[in-house]
């Protein structure tokens, strides 16, 4: 990888991070004086479009495919598992419950 692919990475991921840390920070602020609900769904969606990202990273790959045994969502769980650390089901539960 050369310095101008390195650079476009690191100012994706910054935007990435920029992006979910705007979420957070509009998800638990206290809007109650502007009349505004609170939002947290979107740093679970955000979250999850991050995993994917980064498991599609890790792994190589990010379509599903049957003849070869590649599913998204495995993809995800282990990811949530092995890389982060995350208990196995905990992992399962997390993607079944939020990925769609």
């Amino acid at each position: 990888m050369n310095n101008d692919e390195l650079r476009s990475v690191k100012q994706i991921l910054n935007s990435k991070i920029d992006s979910l840390r705007n979420d957070a920070l509009r998800a638990y602020a206290d809007l109650s004086d502007q009349n505004i609900q609170t939002s947290p769904f979107p740093i679970t969606m955000y979250v999850m479009s991050v995993i994917d990202y980064f498991s599609s990273l890790y792994c190589g790959w990010s379509n599903t495919n049957m003849k070869l045994k590649r599913f998204q969502s495995k993809r995800m769980i282990n990811f949530c598992h092995l890389k982060l650390g995350y208990g196995k089901s905990e992992s399962e539960v997390f993607v079944s419950i939020y990925r769609h």
